[in-house]
């Protein structure tokens, strides 16, 4: 009786021990799943509304989805899931905002179907980002025109004006640099400003890329024909100029380059753990930041950075529609 006790509860351990062995396995798999496969192929799409009595009642509704920092990742063969996702959105325009391809190699055929396939969905605006500023000529003069080709339009230092025709239909129309302008209350100045990067080399360093860029992005903020009666749109990569945007009254910004932070814990670290040209603790790096009436949304961007996994930081796709304050007094700027 004693004897079949004693090995009844050893058999009682062994299975314990091998039920516990199990579960940290299990745990884990899909801690491992959670971290290497979910964390970065899961599409999670932030949504914003912005509302401005200056936004006509014409382009009330008007639909942007932005695409950022996607570093030529697919997610699903020729990036299926992705575009299937952007389609879905029912998009009036496409903006990318930098970093669709990866410095570690340019694929041109990449740029060009990517952009061909936006293009077919929605009229595509695009400016650059660092990655492409870390190319020069002329590896960076094939790859935009590739995305030329491809039917995106270039925004690098340009600006359209959108508006609504006479049926109806969308349109944008190119204002030239340093021409007088009369803005009309049935438009939207929608802008492109070109990264610092691509002014000089990266062998310069990244002392001389902290030194620069703020100088480098006013001289080209300066220039935008802005009027404070026309609602506008900028699209620029990098987010760590906010102050810069608001200095010279832009509406609303999109903007990316800081990948959400990569490590993000709620609470503790709601802003991620290190942003590039902000440095650790970022401060924009995510979703809606405000100041001085400038609206920035951040995009957490869709690839992968220096390092290649993100942790509480789904790739993000970003969805912001305008909309008419009709009635409303124009903000105060």
């Amino acid at each position: 009786m004693f004897k079949r006790s004693s090995r009844e509860s050893v058999t009682k351990r062994v299975r314990s021990k091998k039920r516990i062995v199990a579960e940290w396995f299990f745990g884990l798999c899909s801690f491992t799943y959670f971290l290497f496969y979910w964390e970065n192929n899961a599409i999670e799409t932030s949504r914003f509304e912005i509302s401005d009595p200056r936004i006509p009642r014409s382009l009330d509704g008007l639909k942007i989805v932005q695409i950022s920092d996607l570093h030529a990742k697919k997610f699903g063969k020729d990036n299926r899931r992705l575009f299937a996702r952007i389609r879905g959105e029912r998009p009036d325009l496409l903006a990318i905002t930098g970093d669709l391809i990866d410095e570690r190699g340019c694929d041109l055929k990449f740029a060009r179907e990517f952009a061909s396939r936006c293009s077919e969905i929605a009229p595509t605006f695009y400016v650059t980002g660092n990655h492409e500023g870390a190319f020069v000529d002329p590896i960076r003069e094939g790859l935009l025109g590739a995305l030329e080709e491809g039917g995106a339009v270039l925004m690098d230092d340009r600006w359209v004006e959108a508006r609504r025709d006479e049926t109806g239909s969308l349109e944008f129309l190119p204002v030239e640099d340093g021409a007088e302008r009369t803005p009309t209350p049935d438009s939207v100045l929608i802008a492109g400003l070109i990264d610092p990067q691509t002014t000089y080399t990266i062998w310069r360093g990244l002392r001389d890329q902290y030194r620069l860029n703020p100088v480098i992005v006013e001289e080209r903020l300066a220039k935008i024909p802005i009027a404070p009666e026309e609602f506008t749109v900028l699209l620029s990569h990098r987010p760590e100029h906010l102050a810069l945007y608001a200095k010279y009254r832009v509406d609303l910004v999109l903007t990316g380059h800081a990948h959400g932070g990569q490590f993000r814990l709620p609470w503790l670290l709601p802003n991620g753990l290190f942003a590039p040209n902000q440095g650790y603790f970022p401060r924009y790096t995510n979703g809606r930041c405000e100041m001085d009436g400038t609206v920035e949304i951040v995009s957490r961007g869709l690839g992968p950075s220096v390092l290649p996994t993100r942790f509480y930081n789904r790739p993000n796709l970003v969805v912001c529609v305008l909309r008419s304050a009709s009635g409303e007094e124009s903000r105060a700027r």
